[in-house]
């Protein structure tokens, strides 16, 4: 699915059974020390995805720690995203003079409840959803949350600023397996340049999908035409 949805320069690792059984570092264990089972065993999961997609970056031994809003802190130079959902992870991983920004994220295709329809969705985001998704609504209502996902892991290492579900609006089309993010508050600051960001989406495997990065050659030709 991830290689549908990312530029060939990012790479993915999916956890496989033997990860979600393999003990993080030290260091990273501590983070997770008093925490509850299920939380202890999606952390070594998404440690052990990171180990192995940073080896593909020639990374070897590093404890990848939490910050203080429980984010990954990547090793210099390179970007990062880890998703997990019920019995699944994955991690993305790319360096940044090719890569500048990278968010990923993967839900369960069910429809999103009823009742965190208007947590989630703006009035327009609605509307857009009614008018493009039919009878479909309930599962591309999950994408459209999992696309805000994408965005806020993209978003969040470079601003430290973490975003409301109303501070991003999505745009969907289901037909062509894309969305466009866009912040919706003037004083939100530019990621890179960029208030826009477009993605992809998938449904695959009972799974959603949603990926967006910024590449570095596209964030040099943005910034420098302001």
């Amino acid at each position: 699915m991830w290689n549908l949805l990312l530029p060939p320069e990012v790479i993915v690792i999916e956890a496989t059974e033997s990860m979600w059984a393999c003990p993080p570092t030290p260091a990273e264990s501590h983070f997770v020390a008093k925490a509850v089972p299920a939380r202890q065993r999606e952390f070594q999961a998404g440690r052990a995805a990171a180990r192995a997609a940073l080896r593909e970056l020639g990374v070897e031994g590093f404890d990848l720690l939490p910050g203080d809003r429980r984010q990954p802190i990547w090793p210099t130079g390179i970007v990062g995203s880890i998703t997990h959902t019920a019995e699944y992870c994955a991690v993305a991983v790319g360096r940044k003079v090719q890569v500048l920004a990278l968010g990923i994220d993967a839900e369960q295709c069910e429809p999103l409840s009823p009742d965190l329809m208007h947590l989630i969705c703006s009035a327009a985001e609605e509307r857009m959803l009614r008018d493009r998704a039919g009878d479909s609504t309930g599962i591309w209502a999950k994408a459209l949350f999992s696309a805000k996902e994408s965005f806020y892991k993209a978003y969040f290492p470079e601003t430290q600023i973490s975003l409301g579900f109303h501070d991003v609006e999505v745009e969907l089309r289901p037909e062509q397996g894309t969305f466009r993010a866009s912040l919706t508050r003037d004083e939100l600051p530019a990621l890179f340049g960029r208030r826009e960001l477009s993605g992809r989406v998938a449904l695959h495997d009972g799974f959603i999908g949603t990926a967006l990065a910024i590449a570095s050659n596209a964030a040099r030709d943005v910034t420098s035409s302001h």
